[in-house]
């Protein structure tokens, strides 16, 4: 019988030790953030940095340095989770990364908020419970910006052997896209366009101060160059920079103050013009009107001879300012100024619109015959457009001509060009001019080109591709064949018209066969020449095409000399790591280089066993010193971790028994343990304590759950022999005392709604009382009626009203009256009560009734003078006179009072 109870103890411990394991499981994941720094510096070479070498150069270039002297500084914040939840797997995730670029100026504004890359790859080392780092992982791809709620992860499988893995953040790789390249493109535009409109306001100023708007000039002269100053006002506008200049806080250039002065110009103009001879024809011939207008011309070619003559960036602003634009609200406010200025719109129409006109084709004309075509076709178009806005019929018929004339050139120009590039072996610019003229076939709705014309030389230039290549695959100019090849393969994907030939799939497999022999052959030459980055991007690219391919020979030999390389690397990494003692890296790059040699390599590294030997007694003797570190600070666990780690590694390395690092593992191993044990000890006497203290404030729960926790203690360190019989004694008396606050705990929880559980419960309550013999134990066993009494719920409290009346305890009904009237029950729903209750107790009371007690004295004893007792009183004074049978010595003295 003894050796059962004792079985029952223990199986009763191993039970409650398993607990804590598995709420240990709630703490398998741990939310990490880290602050880093990296810095962008210079180009790199390889197609997957384009878009970052763009940038680069563009800094570079606005600054005047060297594109290796460019450096820009990242901030970035990291939100990293680890899960360690799924035994043999550890889970890394991240959200999208925050990242910013310390302030760089590109021509006085800082743009780099336009610099933040647009993605990274986050590179982890992974740190195996020998503290060893074995392995590194990638999580590709991760975007930069604001958080999305996107997760990027990585799973790896850990080997048991591997035991505890922990992970190390190493760095980051960032990488830019055409999208970061584009917004960076824009904001620099803007600031480009900014100080293109800074130095037109100045240009436009300075020929006014030279005599452009002489306060001599004639008035028609003032009327047309005032008019060209408000347009060249509005074309510079500072509003449209707002975005860049902070509305006007950072106005680097001073461009509100030139616009300012320009605005001040034109009004002083305007002013002059209405002063200027006055009751005088505006316009004396057409002759006049037609110089007028031949100057403003001039100076529209002024604007495009700044826009080739200053700084190439400003050309698009200039030239976009270079050539008249119509449009009816332009004209609308033509015709106000004219208005204003007292001109017959007859007058405007004959001596401006037709004016205009001529003179427009025939500066289109002076550019067509300079070979300047699309300057021609710029000005003839700008002649139709005012034709066809001002009504002028005929003229929009030759303006028409002129322009369909005028594509037709330019068009076939294009096709020129495309033909001689295709003829060169250039498909891709022949594409690029055979879409130019395509796209000037669909400009401006105008289908006045010769479709048939561009159709037929699209056919005939794809067909020319077609036979071009199986000549060049014969050659073995698999390059050349691949770049018409490709532009074959864009028009079967965008031309559903084009008859893709049958032997494409044909080609492009003889295409990728050469290309990947070519690339093969590259990759041995220039590791012949010592190149070995560069052979192994190109053997890369290889690669990806061998599953589409028959591999060749040499592969096996360059991915051998690739290894190779890689093996060097390793042990050149772990030496210099050695050298700075940074003894735990340099032993992660002698690890995978020590594996490196299981495979194929050319030679073997002599001094890389005792590096490695050297790398891990280093690791070992650190491991030692955190050991001790912990054990002063009295963080045991930590240094039994750091202990194990060290253990671990000393059977890895196969360290002797006599070396002085086993001597100290030893000794630490004992300084653990006895530390372990004082530390066992005063947890188990500090838990005892506490059981006593919770026993004598009768919190037997408390006492018991601490009582347990002492023998579980004294179980999970069972090797520095604590005497745990006290508490195995208090875990054994406390049990029924416990579980008796438990269950009175769980009875109150059911005073609330209906009254049947609560009786079910309190009635085990009692039993369990009885069983347990704890009247003996000095256990106050509190009765129904006063736990009924001290409950809040009304419905609850009315149920046991109801209860009483069927257990014939009127008593008790007139306490949970009261009760209820404290707890708000409404009076109107315990009126039907208090009067069947009133009848019993006036019943009751006439029969103890004795000749100096007045009915009154009994029912204010009941009841008192409270309004919510009106129902009890009155049924309670006509049960007295239907009991007393009217007497009339009562009832007038019941009814007054």
């Amino acid at each position: 019988m003894v050796n059962k109870k004792i079985i029952r103890k223990v199986v009763a411990a191993i039970v409650l030790f398993l607990l804590p394991n598995a709420m240990s499981l709630a703490q398998c994941k741990e939310s990490i953030t880290r602050a880093e720094n990296s810095r962008i510096e210079g180009i790199v070479r390889g197609a997957d940095h384009y878009y970052r070498n763009l940038i680069i150069q563009d800094i570079a270039l606005a600054a005047g340095i060297s594109m290796q002297e460019v450096s820009i500084r990242l901030d970035y914040k990291l939100n990293i989770t680890v899960d360690k939840c799924v035994p043999g797997r550890l889970d890394i995730s991240v959200n999208p990364i925050s990242g910013w670029c310390d302030p760089h100026l590109y021509r006085e504004f800082d743009v780099s908020a336009s610099l933040a890359p647009s993605r990274a790859d986050l590179v982890f080392y992974l740190r195996n419970h020998l503290g060893i780092i074995f392995d590194s992982v990638m999580i590709a791809g991760v975007p930069l910006g604001p958080d999305t709620g996107d997760v990027f992860s990585r799973q790896i499988d850990i080997s048991p052997l591997d035991g505890q893995v922990s992970q190390i953040f190493a760095r980051a790789a960032f990488h830019y896209d055409k999208q970061a390249y584009d917004g960076f493109r824009d904001h620099v535009l803007i600031i480009d366009e900014y100080y293109a409109a800074a130095v037109m306001a100045d240009s436009a100023y300075r020929l006014i101060t030279n005599g452009f708007l002489s306060e001599n000039t004639s008035p028609v002269q003032i009327f047309l160059r005032q008019a060209e100053i408000e347009r060249i006002a509005r074309y510079v506008h500072p509003a449209a920079f707002d975005s860049l200049t902070a509305f006007g806080t950072h106005d680097h250039a001073s461009l509100t103050a030139k616009h300012r002065r320009l605005e001040r110009s034109s009004t002083r103009y305007k002013t002059l013009f209405k002063q200027s001879r006055p009751g005088e024809p505006l316009f004396h011939s057409p002759l006049a009107a037609r110089i007028l207008i031949e100057e403003w011309l001039d100076w529209q070619d002024h604007y495009r001879r700044m826009a080739y003559h200053t700084e190439y960036k400003f050309i698009n602003f200039f030239e976009d300012l270079a050539i008249p634009q119509f449009s009816n609200s332009a004209l609308q406010q033509w015709n106000n100024k004219l208005k204003d200025a007292m001109i017959n719109p007859w007058i405007y129409r004959d001596y401006l619109t037709v004016s205009m006109f001529l003179a427009l084709t025939e500066r289109a004309e002076r550019f067509e015959n300079a070979g300047s075509q699309m300057h021609a076709l710029r000005y003839y178009e700008a002649a139709m457009k005012l034709a066809v806005l001002t009504h002028l019929r005929d003229r929009e018929e030759t303006a028409l001509l002129r322009v369909c004339q005028m594509k037709q050139e330019v068009m076939l120009s294009y096709l020129r060009i495309a033909g001689l590039a295709a003829g060169k072996d250039n498909p891709g610019l022949a594409v690029q001019y055979f879409h130019r003229a395509r796209d000037l076939y669909h400009s401006n709705h105008l289908h006045c080109v010769d479709k048939d014309t561009l159709a037929g030389f699209g056919r005939m230039m794809y067909a020319g591709f077609e036979s071009k290549v199986p000549s060049l695959i014969g050659a073995g100019a698999f390059r050349k064949a691949n770049s018409f090849l490709q532009e074959i393969k864009a028009r079967c994907d965008e031309n559903t018209g084009y008859s893709c030939p049958e032997d494409l799939t044909a080609w492009t497999t003889d295409v990728n066969q050469g290309l990947y022999e070519e690339m093969i052959r590259l990759a041995r030459r220039l590791i012949n020449r010592d190149e070995l980055a560069e052979a192994e991007q190109l053997f890369k690219q290889a690669g990806a095409m061998r599953y589409s391919v028959r591999p060749v020979a040499d592969e096996r030999w360059i991915e051998s000399r690739l290894r190779q390389m890689h093996y060097d690397d390793f042990i050149d990494e772990g030496i210099r790591y050695f050298n700075k003692e940074e003894y735990d890296f340099a032993l992660y790059y002698f690890s995978k280089a020590y594996h490196f040699q299981q495979g194929n390599l050319l030679s073997l590294r002599k001094e890389l066993p005792e590096y490695r030997r050297e790398s891990s007694r280093h690791v070992i003797e650190k491991l030692f010193s955190d050991t001790r570190l912990k054990i002063w600070a009295h963080d045991l666990e930590t240094a039994r971790h750091y202990l194990e780690q060290a253990g671990s590694m000393l059977a890895e390395y196969r360290v002797a028994s006599d070396d002085p690092l086993k001597i100290e593992y030893e000794r630490l191993q004992h300084e653990v343990f006895t530390s372990e044990c004082i530390a066992a000890r005063d947890v188990y006497d500090a838990l005892m304590e506490g059981v006593f203290r919770a026993r004598e404030r009768q919190d037997f729960m408390a006492a018991h759950s601490l009582a347990v926790e002492a023998v579980n203690h004294s179980l999970d360190h069972i090797s520095c022999r604590i005497r745990d019989d006290r508490a195995w004694y208090q875990r054994v008396v406390l049990e029924p005392l416990s579980g008796f606050q438990q269950k009175e705990k769980a009875l109150d929880l059911l005073a609330a709604g209906s009254p049947e559980p609560y009786l079910d419960a309190f009635r085990e309550l009692n039993s369990y009382y009885s069983r347990q013999k704890l009247l003996e134990q000095g256990v106050v066993f509190i009765s129904l009626k006063e736990r009924v009494l001290r409950a809040d719920d009304i419905e609850f409290l009315t149920g046991m009203y109801d209860h009483y009346v069927r257990m014939n305890d009127p008593e008790q009904c007139l306490a949970l009256l009261h009760v209820l009237h404290e707890k708000g029950a409404e009076w109107k729903t315990m009126s039907g009560r208090q009067w069947d209750l009133a009848k019993d107790f006036a019943k009751a009371d006439v029969k103890n009734l004795e000749n100096e007690t007045m009915p009154w004295e009994f029912m204010r004893a009941h009841v008192g003078t409270d309004l919510w007792f009106r129902p009890f009183r009155l049924s309670y004074k006509l049960a007295w006179i239907g009991e007393t049978k009217g007497k009339f010595r009562y009832w007038p003295l019941i009814w007054k009072k």
